[in-house]
């Protein structure tokens, strides 16, 4: 979050040259509508997005999981010993 004094074209300027992945920009008129104004790093704009949708939409670039991995994930249980504390009496 950028709260410094400078114009809003230069907190934008000044994150595309951190190269964030995404700039998400909340304006007057963004917070009045609810939206963000989504960029991405290349500065190509996607549009105004609620939060939801922005999650959303971010969600969907997840990758998915190799076949390896989801049978990996699959017999994890029970490929673990487990040890549980027992109390002295």
């Amino acid at each position: 979050m950028d709260e410094t004094n400078g114009t809003m074209g230069a907190k934008v300027r000044n994150a595309t040259l951190k190269q964030f992945n995404f700039i998400c920009v909340v304006g007057n008129d963004e917070q009045a509508a609810g939206l963000v104004d989504v960029r991405q790093q290349n500065g190509n704009r996607l549009g105004k997005f609620t939060v939801g949708k922005f999650v959303a939409y971010l969600r969907t670039l997840e990758p998915k999981p190799s076949p390896a991995e989801m049978r990996q994930e699959k017999n994890a249980f029970f490929n673990q010993v487990i040890f549980l504390p027992i109390p002295l009496i």
